[in-house]
């Protein structure tokens, strides 16, 4: 289904929701600009819907009433979260929190998402230095690993294995196992 199919449902499901038990929800208008916060789909189904004028003080507050309104009553896709978390990220930065503390900020000011998620949804720029820093972590721990490999290896060349000797069934030669095959020994 497009987005554009999916708001067509949406806003008749409102249309029929309005006949049955009329406007539960008012459209929530910002006083300063006009702009509608929150309840496009009921304006679009019904202009004459209800309107409730809010002041907001910042761009910030704005973006966190929609989230909390929209995911609170209803199932919001991944793309319309991703969307305002974006918008969300973009105000964020702006206000002078610096990029790579955004996703913290994020998870304070919705915190029924965890970082993780959170991380996954935001655009790339906000991403960068967390990825680094996993990155180098992980280079951390394979250099570890690698270095207790090369230490075992070691420890195991120094240990001379006894060799294990086998007689060919068909010939009667003598076979020595090395890793998974057999061998002919050495005399």
């Amino acid at each position: 289904m497009s987005e554009l199919e999916r708001e067509e449902e949406v806003v008749e499901a409102l249309k029929r929701s309005k006949e049955r038990v009329n406007y539960v929800y008012p459209v929530i208008i910002d006083s300063a600009t006009g702009e509608i916060v929150d309840g496009r789909h009921r304006k679009k189904a019904d202009p004459t819907w209800p309107e409730k004028k809010v002041e907001f003080k910042s761009e910030i507050e704005k973006i966190l009433f929609r989230i909390h309104a929209n995911i609170a009553r209803r199932k919001v896709s991944r793309r319309e979260r991703a969307f305002e978390f974006a918008r969300l990220a973009s105000a964020l930065e702006r206000s002078g929190v610096p990029t790579e503390q955004i996703c913290q900020k994020i998870v304070e000011l919705v915190p029924w998402f965890d970082e993780s998620y959170i991380m996954r949804l935001l655009p790339s720029k906000y991403k960068q230095k967390k990825k680094r820093e996993a990155a180098v972590r992980a280079v951390y721990k394979r250099a570890e690993r690698r270095a207790k490999g090369e230490k075992a290896k070691a420890e195991k060349a120094k240990e001379k294995p006894k060799e294990k000797f086998y007689t060919c069934p068909v010939c009667g030669s003598k076979l020595v196992l090395k890793g998974d095959l057999l061998w002919p020994a050495q005399s």
